[in-house]
């Protein structure tokens, strides 16, 4: 398990998010859990990716398009 902020900041240097401009908003969408155990990943956030984070009883749904 790792703490939400502890991952979320992971990603930001390691993607390094500052370094980009972009037209969308990026980073945390929507507040879940703040311990994070399971993750599942999509490309789109769909209803389709959304159902299955829920099925599989994922702490995280990570995506590229938000």
């Amino acid at each position: 398990m790792v703490l939400r902020r502890d991952f979320l900041a992971w990603c930001d240097e390691t993607l390094q998010t500052a370094s980009f401009k972009d037209y969308a908003p990026n980073g945390l969408q929507v507040e879940g859990r703040e311990y994070i155990g399971k993750i599942v990943t999509s490309v789109t956030a769909s209803r389709a990716a959304i159902d299955f984070a829920v099925e599989q009883k994922a702490d995280l749904l990570l995506v590229h398009h938000g």
